[in-house]
């Protein structure tokens, strides 16, 4: 199982630098790794619907319908994404979801996990290089190297992006979902 620290270190070693042994090391390295950690491990998890981190909630609605009746629906604290709300119209204002369905809503969400033991392999990969791009600059002073950094974050979570959509239950087109809908089935497994 991955650590906090295994992590930064696998960054540090894609730029070059020296491993650390604790966030609060009296070195530049921790100091950059523990500023960038957490805001870069929340980016990445909102930037795609992670199997891992997908979590389910029914929420209850803050208030009495407003004017125009909509309700307000308090997300969860570890809510970094909302992916399905169980309503035909929504949107999201602050840290609600407006809607003018009844209580209580259902929804789908990509949520916070801060234990890296629950991440998986491509997934700290693709956590190591982007902190490896964060860091970059501050370490290295050198704008090429964030540039070079990031095209290798690129590939790095386009292959993590594939794995994990790999996991879902949808058949893919080529395996025959277009003929199971043709004659009127689902594509889902």
């Amino acid at each position: 199982m991955p650590s906090v620290i295994d992590i930064c270190n696998g960054a540090l070693r894609r730029l070059g630098q020296q491993p650390i042994t604790s966030l609060d090391d009296p070195t530049e390295a921790a100091r950059v790794a523990k500023d960038r950690y957490a805001p870069t491990r929340d980016m990445l998890l909102q930037a795609h619907s992670w199997n891992f981190a997908i979590r389910r909630a029914g929420l209850a609605a803050e208030t009495a319908p407003a004017q125009d009746g909509r309700r307000a629906f308090p997300l969860p604290s570890d809510c970094l994404a909302v992916h399905s709300v169980s309503a035909a119209y929504w949107t999201i204002e602050g840290r609600s979801v407006l809607t003018d369905a009844a209580p209580p809503l259902a929804i789908a969400y990509g949520a916070r996990i801060e234990d890296p033991g629950l991440y998986p392999p491509l997934f700290v990969e693709a956590l190591s290089s982007r902190l490896a791009v964060e860091m970059a600059e501050p370490l290295t002073q050198s704008g090429s190297m964030a540039e070079a950094k990031m095209r290798e974050h690129r590939q790095i979570m386009a292959e993590a992006r594939t794995r994990d959509a790999q996991e879902s239950g949808l058949v893919a087109f080529g395996d025959g979902a277009w003929a199971i809908a043709r004659q009127g089935g689902t594509a889902w497994r």
